[in-house]
C-alpha cells in the first residue's frame, strides 16, 4: 500500500479517513471480495471521517450537545448524526468557542423547507426535499425563517478565551419556540424582561467594563430594553384580541355602487340579513367602548409603566377598529342599508361618533405619556438617591 497520498494530505482528518479507506480496501481484497465501487468507497470514507470527527469532540462540544438534546427532545445518537452529516455545524461551534470574532450561534430544529428544483419542467412542481421532515441546522438568523425551535448560544465577551473548565460562565443559552405562535411574543418579552434586564441592572456586572460603559448601559440600553418589552406586551394583547368586525356577508364584497345596492334590496330577506350583521357589529363596538365609560379599578402596585401601556393598548384597539369600520365591505353594508332607509342608521352614526371620540382621547393620552416614558424608567432602574436627578432632567 502506498502512503504517497497521505504525505500530501492537508489535515489529520484527511489522513485518517484515506488511511482507513485503503485499509478497508486491502481487507476486502484479502477476504476475496470484489473491487469496491466509487460509491462504496465514498461511503466508507464518510464513515471514517465521522469516526475522526468523534475524536475531536471536547467538553465544550459535549455541553452544547447536551443542551441541544434537552431542548429539542432529540436522543443523543440522532443529534450526533445531524452534526456528523453536516460538519459545518461543528465548525460553527468551534468558531464560536475558539475565535474572538463570533458572538452568537443559533440552531434551528424545524420542518425542512421545500426547495423548488429550477431544472423542473414547466407545468410541474418538483422539489429537492420534502416538507414534514424535521432537521437540525445552524443558522445566522438572517436568511431562513423560523417556524420551529431555535436554540441560541451567546458569548458574554470575546476578549476572554473560553477554557474547558470556565466556558460555562462565559456563555448564555436559551430557546425560542415558534411552533406555538400564540406564545412567541410572550417568550421573547419574558426572556428580555426576566433575564437580560435584571442581569444588566445587577451589581454582578460592576467589575466588567469601564465606568463610561456602565453609565451608558444604565442610561441608554436599559431604558430601550424596557420600552421594547412594553411594546411587545401591548402587541401581544392587541394581537390576541383579533379582529372585532369579521364574517362580512358575501354580498358586501360584490356590491360596487348604489345601483347594485338597490338591486340587492329588491330581493326579499336581504335587508334583514344586513341589519342582523350591523346589530352584531354595534354590540361588539359597545362592549369595547363600555370600558371607556366606566371607572377603572386601580391597585397600589400599579406604576407609570402600567398607565402608559393601558393607553397604548386602548389606542391600538381603537385604531384597529377604525380601520375595520373604514374597510370596503363594512362601507358597502352601510351604503346599502342607507339606501333602504334603515332605522338603524341613527344608532350606527352615534356609534361612529363615540368611536372617534374615544380614539382621539386614547391617542392624545398615549402621546403625552409616551413623551415622559423615558424619564419614568428611572423609577424602575435607579435607587432613590439617583432617581430624582433623572426624573427632572
Amino acid at each position: 500500500m502506498s502512503f504517497k497520498h497521505l504525505e500530501n494530505s492537508s489535515s489529520p482528518i484527511d489522513v485518517y479517513f484515506l488511511y482507513r479507506s485503503d485499509m478497508d480496501l486491502e481487507e476486502m481484497k484479502q477476504a476475496g471480495g470484489s473491487k469496491l465501487s466509487p460509491e462504496e468507497l465514498l461511503k466508507k470514507r464518510e464513515e471514517a471521517e465521522r469516526k475522526a470527527r468523534r475524536g475531536e469532540i471536547d467538553p465544550m462540544h459535549e455541553f452544547a450537545f447536551q443542551v441541544l438534546a434537552q431542548l429539542s427532545g432529540l436522543v443523543r445518537h440522532k443529534l450526533l448524526d445531524y452534526f456528523f452529516s453536516d460538519p459545518t455545524m461543528i465548525d460553527d461551534l468551534d468558531f464560536l468557542f475558539k475565535s474572538d470574532m463570533a458572538r452568537k450561534l443559533m440552531f434551528y430544529y424545524q420542518e425542512e423547507i421545500p426547495v423548488v428544483d429550477p431544472n423542473a419542467k414547466k407545468g410541474t412542481v418538483e422539489t429537492r426535499n420534502k416538507a414534514g421532515k424535521y432537521v437540525l441546522s445552524s443558522e445566522n438568523g438572517d436568511e431562513k425563517p423560523l417556524n420551529g425551535l431555535c436554540v441560541y448560544i451567546l458569548r458574554n465577551s470575546t476578549k476572554r478565551n473560553l477554557g474547558e473548565e470556565t466556558f460555562q460562565r462565559e456563555i448564555m443559552l436559551g430557546c425560542v419556540d415558534a411552533r406555538k405562535p400564540d406564545s412567541l411574543l410572550w417568550n421573547v418579552e419574558r426572556i428580555v424582561s426576566k433575564i437580560f434586564i435584571p442581569l444588566l441592572n445587577s451589581n454582578n456586572t460592576a467589575d466588567k467594563g469601564s465606568h463610561q460603559l456602565k453609565d451608558k448601559v444604565k442610561n441608554e440600553l436599559l431604558p430601550c430594553l424596557r420600552s421594547f418589552t412594553s411594546s411587545l406586551r401591548v402587541a401581544e394583547i392587541v394581537w390576541m384580541d383579533g379582529t372585532f368586525l369579521e364574517d362580512h356577508p358575501p354580498e358586501a364584497f360584490t356590491i360596487k355602487n348604489a345601483d347594485d345596492a338597490r338591486a340587492f334590496l329588491e330581493v326579499e330577506g336581504n335587508m334583514q340579513r344586513f341589519e342582523t350583521y350591523l346589530k352584531a357589529c354595534m354590540k361588539k363596538i359597545q362592549e369595547l367602548l363600555f370600558e371607556s365609560e366606566q371607572l377603572r379599578m386601580e391597585t397600589d402596585d400599579l406604576g407609570p409603566q402600567d398607565e402608559i401601556e393601558f393607553w397604548k393598548i386602548r389606542m391600538c384597539r381603537l385604531t384597529l377598529l377604525m380601520d375595520q369600520l373604514s374597510s370596503k365591505p363594512t362601507k358597502m353594508v352601510v351604503v346599502t342599508l342607507r339606501a333602504g332607509h334603515c332605522k338603524l342608521m341613527k344608532l350606527w352614526q352615534q356609534c361612529n361618533v363615540k368611536v372617534i371620540k374615544y380614539h382621539v382621547e386614547a391617542r392624545d393620552n398615549a402621546k403625552f405619556l409616551g413623551s415622559i416614558e423615558k424619564s419614568s424608567h428611572s423609577i424602575y432602574l435607579l435607587d432613590p438617591s439617583r432617581m430624582q436627578v433623572s426624573i427632572f432632567i
